[in-house]
């Protein structure tokens, strides 16, 4: 195993959810300190081949059983005779011993996000036109359910330009993980996926690529 790279640093950041996988292998998905972090980037800690899996497995099981959200205190590893481990430091929980054959951090989306040819029927979500925010009606656009990791779903209808086929459409999630940019036959918007109130339209029209 080459020297594992350890990107972000765990102290006072928060267990969201834990899981075991079914090739020795156990995800933590973590909220970073937001005041190391400031815009709070959700990462996937993720172990593989972990050689003393029945004993972290039963650290799992009681995190899950008990509660998530837990702080994290400490994250370190260790070069050992017989390889890397890891330890990761649990408020409530003790310390935690990983010893496998691979770890990788890797950033996440704090939200999920779909482009939708129509709306549901029933309606049930919270629905949004722009540009506005307007939950009373609007213009015919392109319709897009969002869905943020630590709030409730709703859906976005994104007003078409008024462009014709010169104006593009597109949804590409920001650079922060925080925000979707939606263009809508050269129309664009940018909202916030967790808060739909908090939107832009971006004043250069028509979007053309």
């Amino acid at each position: 195993m080459t020297k594992p790279e350890i990107k972000y640093t765990l102290h006072d950041s928060t267990l969201v959810a834990v899981s075991t996988g079914p090739r020795r292998e156990v995800v933590f998905t973590i909220d970073l300190y937001p005041i190391f972090y400031p815009t709070r980037p959700r990462i996937r800690l993720r172990f593989g081949g972990i050689k003393n899996f029945d004993t972290v497995k039963r650290y799992v099981d009681e995190i899950r059983e008990r509660h998530v959200g837990n702080g994290i205190d400490n994250f370190y590893m260790k070069k050992k005779s017989d390889g890397y481990w890891f330890f990761l430091d649990i408020d409530w929980f003790g310390l935690l011993r990983i010893h496998c054959s691979r770890m990788t951090m890797i950033e996440v989306e704090s939200f999920e996000w779909e482009v939708m040819n129509h709306l549901p029927s029933p309606q049930s979500l919270r629905h949004f036109y722009y540009p506005g925010a307007s939950t009373v009606g609007g213009r015919d656009g392109v319709i897009v359910r969002m869905e943020p990791n630590d709030d409730a779903p709703w859906i976005g209808t994104f007003a078409f330009g008024q462009f014709g086929s010169r104006g593009v459409t597109k949804v590409v999630p920001l650079p922060d993980r925080q925000r979707l940019c939606v263009v809508s036959r050269g129309a664009g918007y940018v909202v916030l996926a967790s808060d739909p109130l908090t939107w832009e339209e971006i004043p250069f029209v028509p979007i053309l690529d």
